[in-house]
């Protein structure tokens, strides 16, 4: 079985809180029970806990680069700004997953990494229907695009990003760049589901992702 690419693992992780284990060809929990599992056309991402949606989105991020030949690996030491990094042509490239109900925002801190070079950002996007989009984006080009942009009341704007400079305000939060995947930001907008989109539940748009990592 192919650990890295075999999807029945996110399915798995929908269907028991219990931490996963990989035995011959089956998938087990903890305790030992055997999780029954069978492929899906179409995945359904019905999962309350949000710490187990970023675990799925985790593991789906890694099945969508496997699958295209762009091998994953795990960082040995967490820094919370680096779930992967891959190799592509001599260049190690570091991935950051963050996996959002179309309704909510989610957050990368700006001081992680302390690099924005070869630093992508890999969001999951969970529609009502409860199926799953992922885009991938250059985090680089993103604060680019936030630097040129006007900003308003400690917020700039760039299509489904914000920057949050908080340098005038009452909260005590450090900067971050955000995303929404709220319906006036919906992602079907521009560019971003023609050029960013990088599948579409098991689709895989591998054209977009060496398009976006600059994959000759």
């Amino acid at each position: 079985m192919d650990v890295f690419g075999d999807k029945r693992i996110v399915i798995a992780l929908q269907q028991t809180e219990e931490p996963l284990y990989i035995g011959g060809s089956d998938i087990v929990t903890e305790s030992g029970r055997t999780v029954d599992v069978e492929y899906e056309t179409e995945l359904k991402w019905n999962i309350k806990n949000h710490l187990k949606m970023g675990i799925c989105g985790e593991y789906y991020a890694w099945y969508l680069f496997a699958k295209s030949g762009i091998m994953p690996y795990y960082p040995l030491i967490d820094d919370h700004g680096i779930d992967f990094i891959a190799l592509i042509q001599d260049r190690v490239i570091k991935i950051q997953v963050k996996t959002a109900h179309c309704s909510n925002y989610t957050f990368i801190r700006a001081d992680r990494p302390k690099t924005f070079e070869y630093y992508y950002l890999c969001y999951i996007r969970v529609d009502n229907g409860l199926k799953a989009k992922a885009y991938l984006f250059s985090m680089s080009d993103i604060k680019r695009h936030l630097e040129e942009a006007v900003e308003e009341k400690g917020v700039k704007h760039y299509e489904n990003f914000s920057y949050h400079s908080y340098s005038n305000s009452d909260v005590d939060r450090k900067p971050e760049y955000g995303i929404s995947g709220a319906d006036k930001y919906y992602m079907p907008c521009g560019n971003i589901e023609k050029y960013n989109c990088i599948s579409d539940g098991w689709r895989i748009r591998k054209d977009n992702i060496k398009r976006v990592l600059k994959m000759e």
